[in-house]
C-alpha cells in the first residue's frame, strides 16, 4: 500500500457521502503535507485548484 494510504487508515475511521457510508474512505481522500502536518482532504477538485478565485470552464 502507498504510504499516504497507510497513514490515512491510521486516522480516518469512517466517512459518509450523501446517504451512504464509504466502504474504504481512504481511496477517496487526498493527502497533502503542510507546515501544520498531514491533511487528508475529500474534494472533487485537485489541490492546485482549491484556492483559485475562479475555475476555468472553457476547457
Amino acid at each position: 500500500a502507498h504510504a499516504s494510504y497507510s497513514q490515512c487508515r491510521d486516522f480516518v475511521v469512517s466517512a459518509k457521502y450523501g446517504l451512504g457510508v464509504l466502504e474504504d474512505p481512504c481511496w477517496y481522500f487526498q493527502t497533502t503535507y503542510s507546515e501544520f502536518g498531514i491533511c487528508f482532504s475529500f474534494n472533487f477538485l485537485p489541490a492546485d485548484q482549491l484556492l483559485r478565485p475562479t475555475i476555468d470552464t472553457d476547457t
